[in-house]
């Protein structure tokens, strides 16, 4: 993906409507910034592979942790924005620089 002189730049959209119908955002992201914009099946989970596999890990901590805690269903939101952010504060080696001390 030489096309913009730099690593490939992909953004995938499952047509949902929001953004992916959209003409403005796809000319936006296209001629600003350099991305290319690829739909995806609609209604088709295994084309957002990564994702759909967190978000699901994520349903099942999230459901594990009220049940476990004897939360009521409202609680939720909060149980998911939580578990989000300690998932996000964790160190991972995707992120790690070569020549960091912690490699």
């Amino acid at each position: 993906m030489k096309k913009f002189g730099n690593r490939g730049r992909i953004v995938r959209t499952d047509q949902g409507g929001e953004l992916a119908r959209s003409s403005e955002f796809k000319t936006v992201l296209e001629s600003e910034f350099g991305y290319i914009v690829e739909p995806t099946g609609a209604d088709n989970p295994s084309q957002n592979g990564g994702s759909e596999i967190y978000n699901d890990k994520l349903a099942v901590k999230t459901r594990t942790l009220l049940y476990q805690s004897n939360l009521p269903p409202n609680f939720w939101s909060s149980v998911v924005s939580t578990h989000t952010l300690s998932l996000s504060a964790q160190p991972s080696s995707s992120f790690r620089d070569k020549n960091d001390a912690l490699s």
